[in-house]
């Protein structure tokens, strides 16, 4: 869809807008989120595999859940 600037409406606000710039500020955190969730997902299975081969990836797989600790306590921006 083609958005044309509407001169009446001021600088910012733009004709056919319908989503304020803060509420596509929360859709892209969460999809961020989700994605640092999948991000996690995928590297918790790929070291659980390797661990399954050799017993020294725990090491790894233990920092990785200490990681997800760590960012699930972090604020959002």
């Amino acid at each position: 869809m083609l958005v044309e600037r509407n001169p009446a409406s001021g600088p910012s606000e733009l004709s056919g807008s319908r989503h304020s710039v803060s509420e596509f500020d929360a859709e892209i955190g969460a999809w961020r989120g989700k994605a640092r969730v999948l991000y996690l997902l995928r590297t918790t299975i790929e070291l659980a595999i390797d661990a399954l081969h050799d017993p020294d990836q725990l090491f790894g797989f233990g920092l990785l859940l200490d990681r997800a600790v760590v960012m699930r306590g972090r604020p959002q921006r």
